[in-house]
């Protein structure tokens, strides 16, 4: 998936002050996930602010205690570069505030924290680099740009052993993941399947006369 190299115009993103916090979709996502759903489904389009809160819910599973020796709590994007560029070093950056100590490997994009387990970001163009692994509480993200199958074949086989929540988002793109999301909205998967749906509408940050000249455009 090919990444944009647009930046945004100055008067598009309106200014934070201090530090993160949930704007009010995020804030049903966060009621799912305490809640104890098993699979929770994000249709968002983009700018709607969910890269943000995919970092923040990866470092809260990250404070939770070890579920198996070798635990790997995984964020998987289409391709590797796309991990890269989307979350490994917003990750970092979150990780130093959090937690006072931690090891880094770049090459491999993991992170080891002193209670044992691991973050480590992948790509879906890599199948065999994540095969056989036990996750904990993952993330898949942009799901409709992933090969068909690849959830079923790949990622949910390492969450048997744990049993642990994940997370699955997208921008549409009528893919698997779409189909997915509109069977857990109907209530075909089970109560464990949630699913949310936002537009960049529902992002507090951007500014309302930009999405404006965007929607007349």
């Amino acid at each position: 998936m090919p990444q944009s190299k647009i930046r945004a115009p100055a008067g598009m993103i309106e200014p934070r002050s201090g530090p993160f916090s949930l704007c009010k979709w995020q804030e049903k996502v966060e009621d799912a996930v305490k809640k104890g759903a098993s699979h929770i489904y994000i249709k968002a389009g983009r700018k709607a602010g969910k890269t943000e809160y995919l970092r923040h819910r990866m470092v809260e599973w990250a404070k939770l205690p070890l579920l198996v020796p070798g635990q790997i709590n995984g964020y998987i994007a289409p391709a590797r570069t796309d991990a890269q560029n989307i979350m490994w070093r917003r990750l970092k950056d979150s990780l130093r505030k959090e937690f006072d100590s931690f090891k880094n490997q770049e090459t491999r994009m993991s992170v080891d924290l002193e209670s044992g387990v691991r973050l480590q970001l992948f790509g879906a163009d890599r199948p065999e680099s994540i095969r056989g692994l036990s996750f904990g509480p993952s993330i898949g993200d942009e799901c409709d740009f992933m090969r068909a199958g690849f959830f079923e074949e790949v990622m949910e086989p390492n969450l048997a052993v744990t049993c642990a929540p994940t997370i699955l988002c997208s921008t549409p793109k009528n893919g698997w993941f779409t189909k997915k999301w509109k069977e857990a909205k109907d209530g075909i998967l089970g109560r464990g399947h949630v699913a949310f749906q936002f537009t960049i509408y529902d992002n507090p940050h951007i500014s309302r006369g930009y999405i404006e000249k965007l929607r007349r455009n």
